[in-house]
């Protein structure tokens, strides 16, 4: 959030409900537009380890800023 949203601000929060952990980082920085391509891994990163996870990742506008939301799996399926 420093490095990428010029943040003054930033609120995580982690909670567990119905066998999922979702954790959400929203900023108070410039935000971005989630249609246009990101320079860099950082998002494709995300989205990556998320998946490996079998998870959900939702990335959105907040005013101001940004919210970055995970919702993962609190036990991993064995197979």
């Amino acid at each position: 959030v420093g490095k990428h949203a010029g943040a003054g601000r930033a609120v995580i929060s982690v909670a567990e409900e119905d066998g999922c952990v979702t954790v959400e980082v929203t900023d108070d920085g410039v935000g971005f537009d989630p249609s246009l391509p990101a320079g860099g891994f950082g998002v494709v990163g995300m989205r990556e380890r998320v998946a490996l996870c079998d998870g959900s990742l939702a990335i959105e506008p907040a005013e101001p800023g940004t919210r970055v939301r995970a919702v993962l799996p609190a036990r991993r399926a064995h197979s």
